[in-house]
């Protein structure tokens, strides 16, 4: 027995002393991508919330700042058109733990994207067949492209950091299942694909990606093999439809107002503009507006030109590069993970967004760390020029992305980077107006409000601010015609009928202020202050019995109300 024992001892010896090389190398290249992703992202913890978004996702999120957890509501209520409970959850832990503090949001962004590129490296390092240079050179580019700032520095932008990181963790799994041929694996591949989903719902391309690791590791697919990607397939379906229903409300008139070969070339320009920019990652905006207003302006010569490009592109991998299997898998790669945002379909009022990079640039950096470690085995004269090439990449990114996260520090940075870049973005000077507005600094507001009215602006949104800031001056007569004109536009504009009320009764017209509070409360008759408001009319009116009717009504919304 004790002789048995000591074969199995130093069996496991053996074992060990094989193995224990492979994991110190795994553990010294997942520690280096993390500290050099940390120390170029570092200065993302010292941003604050934006006016982009933030509000509609935690500072007036009552899902996340709800006393208890409403698992119930969480699960079934969509937040700015998207579905992604899992996302909503953890903003809620970062709420309980630490309240309106932007920092604890921020620490957790950056730590979902670090584990992110030590995820990209672990799974490019074995789908390569354990190619460490690969991994270690994807992972880095990953971590550090200053493209990815938008996913990381944007606290709104939970949802993409968190679906990423169930989604490779569901491909590494994949990979396990592939190697050792245990259904637990693919169990625990499926299961952490549902988590991406309920996290983002373009999670749905993962079973494309499955199939597109059967193709890099040439693995001949049966009927047995296709069966295995059904539940996959279907799980996408459901999700699939679920955030087009959710979203199909989505397109203002002016997107609708494209053609169909008009958003076939945004399409193609955007695929175009995301591969420049990962070579070139300059220029960079948190906006990318149209280059036309609606489908009657004839769009710039490249975007005529763009599928020309692609299908040149495409031709060229195809006639010379398709034996070289590490590039068409991650082009499609590339291609499957963002085809669904390339605006073939336009939704919003952006043609693109860096945000749509964060995954997809995983292909792109499996090429060029496959690459760079072909290239170092293979010219062992070109050694040093090659390391220095890759080395000054590194280094040129890095330092982009450091002074990227900075752009992210509040509204007014933000925004005024974008006018910056593209002095006739609408959207940037409204929200940087309404920033300015809410800071106290009028002068700025109205200087960026009176930019939209010179672009003859029709959205109410701007009235109703610019309305508030008369308001606060005193310049009543102004609040109002300013509060009317966003009615104008949108005759059931709740806070525009406040609003206007209001100074209405501060203009001694309390007859045309309870007109506006009448209707307001037929917009929303739950809201206690309403009736608060409209019983103070009647008060002022001399209407004892109308003004005891509506407090009685707010009292009965809000007991405590004083």
């Amino acid at each position: 027995m004790k002789k048995k024992n000591k074969q199995v001892s130093a069996q496991v010896k053996k074992e060990i002393a094989v193995h224990a090389p492979d994991s110190i190398l795994l553990a010294a290249g997942a520690a280096a991508i993390a500290c050099i992703t940390f120390l170029v992202f570092a200065p993302a913890l010292n941003g604050t919330f934006t006016n982009w978004d933030d509000d509609t996702y935690v500072t007036a999120n009552e899902l996340v700042k709800a006393p208890t957890m409403a698992w119930k509501e969480i699960f079934t209520t969509p937040v700015a058109l998207n579905y992604h409970p899992i996302t909503m959850i953890t903003l809620r832990w970062n709420y309980q733990a630490e309240g309106l503090h932007p920092h604890a949001y921020f620490t957790t962004n950056l730590f979902f994207h670090l584990l992110n590129s030590i995820l990209v490296f672990l799974f490019f390092y074995f789908l390569s067949g354990k190619k460490l240079l690969t991994g270690v050179i994807s992972g880095i580019l990953f971590g550090i492209h200053p493209m990815h700032v938008e996913s990381v520095a944007w606290i709104s932008e939970r949802k993409d950091v968190l679906y990423v990181f169930f989604f490779l963790l569901s491909l590494l799994a994949y990979l396990r299942y592939r190697e050792n041929k245990k259904m637990l694996w693919l169990v625990f591949c499926f299961l952490l694909f549902v988590l991406s989903c309920l996290s983002k719902a373009m999670a749905v391309v993962l079973p494309v990606v499955l199939l597109l690791i059967d193709y890099f590791q040439q693995r001949k697919l049966t009927k047995a093999h296709w069966l295995e990607k059904i539940p996959f397939l279907a799980t996408s379906l459901v999700f699939g439809v679920i955030a087009l229903r959710i979203q199909s409300g989505s397109a203002n008139e002016t997107v609708q107002s494209f053609s169909f070969f008009q958003q076939f070339l945004f399409g193609c320009y955007g695929c175009i503009f995301y591969v420049i920019k990962f070579l070139f990652p300059v220029k960079l905006s948190a906006f990318y507006p149209y280059p036309i207003a609606d489908g009657s302006q004839a769009l710039p010569f490249l975007y005529y030109l763009s599928p020309i490009i692609l299908l040149v592109a495409a031709w060229l991998v195809y006639r010379y590069l398709r034996k070289e299997s590490f590039i068409v898998f991650g082009c499609l790669f590339f291609i499957a993970t963002i085809v669904l945002v390339l605006q073939f379909i336009s939704v919003g009022n952006a043609i693109m967004a860096e945000r749509y990079s964060y995954l997809s640039y995983a292909g792109f950096c499996f090429i060029a760390g496959y690459g760079f470690e072909k290239l170092y085995q293979g010219n062992h004269k070109l050694r040093t020029l090659i390391t220095v090439s890759i080395a000054v990449i590194m280094l040129c990114f890095g330092y982009l992305t450091h002074e990227r996260t900075r752009v992210w520090s509040n509204s007014e940075t933000l925004w005024s980077d974008v006018i910056s870049k593209y002095p006739g973005a609408s959207t940037a000077y409204k929200n940087r107006g309404n920033y300015y507005g809410e800071k106290g600094n009028s002068a700025a507001a109205i200087k960026d409000y009176d930019v939209l009215l010179s672009m003859n602006t029709r959205d109410p949104e701007v009235f109703n601010n610019l309305g508030n800031i008369y308001a606060d001056q005193n310049k009543l007569q102004e609040s109002l015609d300013a509060y009317s004109k966003a009615i104008a536009l949108k005759p059931d504009y709740l806070n525009a009928h406040i609003n206007r009320g209001i100074s209405y009764n501060a203009m001694s017209q309390p007859d045309n202020a309870l007109e506006d509070f009448s209707k307001a409360i037929d917009l929303n008759g739950q809201n206690s202050s309403l009736y608060a408001q409209r019983g103070y009319t009647y008060s002022t009116m001399g209407k004892s019995t109308e003004a005891v009717a509506d407090f009685t009504s707010a009292i009965n919304i809000q007991p405590d109300l004083a």
